[in-house]
């Protein structure tokens, strides 16, 4: 810590007068000319030594300025996570067939049924009304227009199931309803003061680039909007390492969104049904044309476990029927951008010379199935205590980690912290879709390519 001006004086006194007692230090000319400017000098670089170390300790990270905190993870090569909305879409569902133009301007707000979360259309939506004859949905018998929207807000939240946005924040003619038919994108929040700073901490921890923490911290840092979180499994670990190889390999699974659109162009060979699409993973299928003229196809995703969920996927659409030879068949369909710029990222020049087979695939999102039943007291308001238990559900649940473990005691004990007015609260099945086992409620153990979302929430609130 730095000295005073007056302790440093002193010290100097002591040091001439150590050399020659004869020598008074403490008034005349050689106080004036030495003791004095040498005692600011020293203070003076003193206190850049405390401030350096003050910089670059943990304590400061964690305490200072946020200013100061984003100007230190700069010269450390990183910076702060933005954060990012979460994104889905919306169909605007007609009845009958429109007779006028139809239009909803980019910011067209859509909401959940209590009004607790809303999302907003993130393009201008325009149909001629001579067009709606090809939106028409012949399995339902109804018009269907796709918008792709994303949330009001970040934060885990944000992060919804599908049918949660059913009404929009203003009546749209000729509009009679409308549906969110998939579950939404992660959305992240930004990057706290205390979560920067421990990154920080820890970026010079498992540098050691042929380790799971060495390539886990350059992906991070890498793109630390997008990506929550990161597992790397090596060709060794024969419990999740799913392909075969002959070289030293490694699977690298993401937890994260990005997504663009991509058009894909085929000509009708009058015999193939089925087409491999050129970007991979393939998140859905926005539209399909057969010489111009729209056609309901569907997605076949590859469920193979070498590849499936990766860049290297074989995700197809599958026509409804098989076109003539020479027959333009277009494509519109939105892909795993984020997969796609890391692999970029990592393999070109053979980055950081791992040299390995490196695969970048989604991480697993499991569904899981949970019921809840709350006795509300007589004063309380039913439906806000179903909206607030679906807020902390999803905080529990979503947290896009792999490798966690859920127990379901913890989460209704989350729930009786943010939840008044129940006399009693009881989870009635608390199970992953793909693992219904004897227990309808039972502690849920994720592997560590996985992570849980909420697939189906039934809440029962009896007044």
């Amino acid at each position: 810590m730095a000295r005073t001006t007056n302790q440093i004086e002193t010290a100097l006194v002591s040091s001439i007068n150590a050399v020659d007692p004869d020598i008074d230090a403490e008034k005349g000319p050689i106080n004036d000319t030495c003791v004095v400017p040498q005692a600011q000098v020293l203070r003076d670089a003193e206190l850049i030594t405390d401030d350096l170390a003050l910089r670059y300790s943990l304590q400061y990270v964690r305490t200072n300025r946020p200013d100061i905190i984003a100007l230190y993870a700069y010269n450390h090569g990183l910076r702060r996570g933005e954060g990012k909305p979460s994104r889905t879409y919306i169909l605007f569902i007609f009845t009958a067939l429109p007779t006028t133009d139809f239009y909803a301007p980019q910011g067209t707000v859509v909401k959940s049924r209590d009004g607790t979360i809303s999302f907003q259309t993130t393009e201008d939506v325009f149909v001629e009304a001579n067009a709606f004859p090809g939106y028409y949905n012949e399995a339902e018998g109804r018009y269907e227009v796709r918008a792709y929207v994303e949330s009001i807000g970040v934060g885990q939240r944000y992060q919804i199931s599908s049918g949660r946005l059913t009404q929009l924040d203003q009546d749209i003619d000729d509009v009679t309803s409308v549906e969110q038919p998939v579950a939404s994108s992660p959305s992240i929040a930004s990057e706290s003061n205390i979560a920067l700073g421990e990154r920080q901490q820890t970026k010079f921890l498992g540098l050691a680039l042929g380790t799971p923490a060495g390539v886990e911290s350059v992906i991070r840092d890498y793109n630390t909007t997008d990506i929550l979180d990161v597992t790397v499994v090596f060709s060794t670990d024969i419990d999740l390492f799913k392909r075969p190889v002959s070289s030293p390999s490694f699977d690298i699974y993401i937890v994260g969104y990005d997504t663009q659109e991509q058009n894909d162009q085929f000509l009708g060979d009058g015999v193939t049904q089925e087409y491999v699409l050129s970007r991979q993973p393939v998140s859905y299928i926005n539209a399909v044309t057969i010489d111009g003229v729209t056609v309901t196809a569907s997605l076949v995703k590859d469920d193979t476990t070498a590849t499936s969920r990766s860049v290297r996927a074989q995700d197809k659409v599958v026509l409804p029927y098989v076109p003539a030879a020479n027959a333009t068949i277009s494509v519109s369909y939105t892909y795993d951008y984020l997969l796609n710029d890391v692999s970029n990222f990592i393999t070109s020049s053979n980055r950081n010379l791992w040299r390995t087979d490196m695969l970048l695939r989604q991480g697993k999102a499991v569904g899981v199935d949970i019921a809840i039943e709350i006795q509300a007291m007589a004063s309380f308001d039913t439906s806000r205590i179903e909206s607030l238990t679906e807020a902390a559900v999803s905080n529990y649940i979503n947290r896009n980690k792999m490798g966690l473990i859920y127990y379901p005691t913890d989460m209704r004990l989350s729930i009786n912290g943010v939840v008044a007015g129940m006399s009693s609260i009881a989870v009635t099945k608390f199970q992953r879709i793909d693992q219904q086992g004897v227990l309808d409620v039972d502690v849920i153990e994720t592997l560590r390519n996985e992570y849980l979302a909420v697939n189906n929430l039934s809440i029962t609130v009896l007044a």
